[in-house]
């Protein structure tokens, strides 16, 4: 059985302590991946962190990965961990996109919350904290 087995020399062990991360996953070690990525700057000051991986989880991993040069799949590997939870991780050096929610208002209108406030208000959405389409 052992000749399925790859050994890497220059493996980093701790690497195991992680699992690989992807969109739906739900748990502790998603919420410190995102903890990290808020330290670093790939995610907003303001965003409130849940236990679950969402699609602008992993447009933010994919930022973390175009930085460094590693594939852009949005997928946390345990290698992506291992270096994202390192003294070496870079800051985030780009600008964030924009997330924008579409919410419908009791007026039948519908509204896009901005993504630069995320509903605080701001320049972008004159102080509204929404943009209407």
């Amino acid at each position: 059985m052992a000749e399925f087995l790859t050994i890497l020399r220059e493996a980093d062990p701790s690497m195991l302590e992680y699992r690989v991360l992807k969109t739906g996953d739900k748990g502790e070690d998603v919420l410190a991946l995102k903890k990290r990525m808020k330290e670093l700057g790939y995610l907003r000051s303001a965003a409130q962190l849940t236990d679950t991986y969402t699609d602008v989880t992993a447009e933010r991993v994919v930022l973390f990965q175009r930085q460094t040069g590693m594939t852009e799949n949005g997928i946390a590997s345990q290698e992506l961990q291992a270096y994202l939870f390192s003294d070496k991780a870079p800051s985030c050096a780009q600008t964030l996109p924009r997330i924008r929610s579409r919410v419908s208002s009791g007026d039948n209108s519908n509204h896009v919350i901005c993504g630069c406030c995320m509903g605080e208000g701001c320049e972008c959405c004159g102080f509204k904290g929404w943009i209407e389409y």
